[in-house]
């Protein structure tokens, strides 16, 4: 039996009883340091790729490796790496304090890394934006199990070949 705690709504009389996630303490942080691992990782290959699709030499087709790449490379890599961090960090502390692992969890972790692109920005609005885009986004992925799939005549016409995969892989769900 797992521990519990019993709580009771004074106003209403009710008791409730919270218990607590199955995540440990050090699966939190593992998915944390990951995540924000991965993040940086993409966030590097972002930035290297904008330095060297950005900045040529001036009449040739040289790349030019500046300070201003160089800053542009590490300030990609720091913000998705924080954003990442923030996502996984914000999903275990739900887990955690609700007690179970759900989509929630995941559009409130998106919601506050869109916050933490706006404040990366200077710009509520963008905050405002980006806050809702990443929830709506966490919301489709959680609600379709992690995967999203082409219906079966998207695959069946576009792809024939790997009809046969898809009916292994989705059951012909679709």
């Amino acid at each position: 039996p797992s521990p519990s705690t019993t709580l009771v709504n004074s106003a209403a009389g009710q008791a409730t009883t919270h218990r607590p996630s199955a995540m440990s303490e050090q699966s939190a942080m593992e998915k944390i340091g990951g995540s924000t691992a991965v993040g940086g990782l993409v966030g590097f290959v972002v930035g290297t790729v904008n330095g060297i699709l950005g900045e040529r030499k001036p009449g040739t087709n040289k790349i030019v490796i500046s300070p201003k790449i160089m800053s542009n490379l590490a300030t990609s890599t720091v913000t998705v790496a924080a954003v990442g961090g923030l996502y996984s960090a914000t999903t275990a502390a739900m887990e955690a304090g609700r007690g179970k692992e759900d989509v929630t969890n995941h559009v409130v972790g998106a919601c506050a890394s869109g916050a933490a692109i706006g404040a990366r920005y200077g710009s509520v609005k963008v905050g405002m934006v980006a806050c809702p885009i990443f929830a709506f986004s966490a919301a489709v992925v959680g609600l379709c199990n992690g995967t999203v799939h082409a219906p079966k005549a998207v695959v069946a016409s576009k792809h024939p070949l790997h009809v046969g995969k898809y009916d292994e892989e989705i059951g012909g769900a679709h």
